[in-house]
């Protein structure tokens, strides 16, 4: 039976405080490898989602990005806390003749940024795909009674959702409303319903009307027929991907946009032509 490998390291460095007391720092041991590269590391935490490159990072500490530097709410949460001080105390035991209990790691614990350590990265190939930063616990500072875990954003994931940015985009799109007067037919008689819009008025009401031609409405009249409202749900489906498909090589295309501009400075205005799509083109013709 194969036993996990740790994600501390027993080996503890001890260092003075300025009142004089000792603190005990525990330095994470995970590293991602060639056959681990990209997949969830242990006790991650879902950081924001990484778009751009980040290779000047380590040469300008100043100018990181905030996605780097502030903490996710899950970071202090106590079941994250939990899990962090079972792996910890499991790892980091021998090196204690009396190993502090979880209850006492949970009692006066607090989480803050590592502003040491390396964050994650994006190779020119994975600059066109979407991430997600993995936040990892690097270290264990042991300052009795206070534990302190450090966390930074060394990792990531593919992203497996739409952008937020997207998805909002899709909240805020008004929707078709349906049409206000719907008419339901059967053999022997014809309902119209009209929906209420605003304060109610005296034609608000369902009415029961004669098997009389009365055109209330040029619309056509509500189908019942379930081929025709599978067909219509296709429809409307395909409606939607396609706006959604859209939206995301627009978004893609603002990414390149930037990326072009930090590099090479500001994107040349296009012409009329060049912004035309084909079909466009087609139809000036």
């Amino acid at each position: 039976m194969t036993t996990a490998k740790p994600f501390f390291s027993s080996k503890f460095k001890r260092q003075l405080a300025e009142d004089g007391t000792s603190i005990y720092s525990f330095q994470s041991c995970y590293r991602q490898d060639d056959i681990t590269h990209n997949e969830v590391p242990p006790l991650a935490v879902d950081g924001l989602e990484l778009y751009s490159t980040t290779s000047d990072l380590e040469s300008s500490r100043s100018r990181t990005p905030t996605i780097f530097t502030e903490l996710p709410e899950e970071t202090h949460n106590p079941a994250v806390y939990k899990k962090v001080y079972e792996a910890w105390i499991r790892d980091c035991s021998g090196a204690f003749l009396k190993s502090p209990t979880l209850e006492q790691c949970l009692g006066n614990s607090q989480s803050l940024w590592d502003s040491n350590a390396p964050v994650a990265t994006l190779t020119t190939l994975e600059q066109d795909s979407d991430w997600v930063l993995q936040w990892i616990p690097t270290k264990i500072l042991v300052a009795m009674p206070r534990f302190q875990i450090y966390w930074a954003p060394c990792y990531k994931i593919p992203c497996a959702r739409i952008p937020e940015m997207i998805d909002q985009a899709l909240l805020d799109q008004p929707h078709s409303s349906s049409n206000p007067l719907i008419e339901l037919q059967s053999p022997e008689k014809t309902y119209t319903i009209t929906r209420r819009t605003g304060l109610a008025t005296q034609g608000d009401y369902l009415q029961e009307i004669s098997d009389v031609a009365m055109p209330y409405s040029d619309l056509p009249p509500l189908r019942l027929d379930p081929n025709f409202e599978q067909q219509k749900e296709r429809y409307r489906r395909r409606v939607r991907e396609a706006r959604i498909r859209a939206k995301l090589a627009r978004y893609r295309a603002e990414r390149l946009a930037q990326r072009y501009e930090d590099r090479y400075g500001i994107y040349p205005e296009e012409d009329e032509e060049e912004c035309q799509t084909e079909a466009e083109q087609t139809e000036d013709e």
